[in-house]
């Protein structure tokens, strides 16, 4: 695998591994995934009251559940994963010039 993975790149790899009888598997299993990850956060915050107890390697195997089922459901709809990514950071940059982002 290549050491410098790009999102165009991931989607075709990933995708590869796509193998469920229904079309409509990874918008389920995205919400699943996203719920998994949730859950590392509402276990840290309840035992700790922060994110300090989140066990990164759980996180990192849960965020690459969601971004499978992402690409996916990119795929299934003829969508590049790159392009998204692109025109997401780009959106995110106007709402920035507008204002409409505001520090933490």
């Amino acid at each position: 695998m290549n050491d410098c993975l790009d999102f165009s790149d991931y989607q075709y790899e990933a995708y590869q591994f796509a193998r469920y009888k229904s079309a409509h598997y990874p918008y389920l299993a995205l919400g699943e995934e996203c719920g998994e990850v949730q859950g590392l956060v509402a276990k840290s915050l309840r035992k700790h009251g922060n994110l300090s107890g989140v066990n990164k390697y759980e996180l990192e195997k849960e965020l690459g559940d969601v971004l499978w089922n992402i690409a996916a459901i990119a795929t299934e709809f003829s969508l590049d994963l790159e392009e998204i990514a692109e025109k997401n950071l780009k959106k995110l940059q106007a709402r920035k010039a507008a204002g409409t982002i505001v520090e933490r």
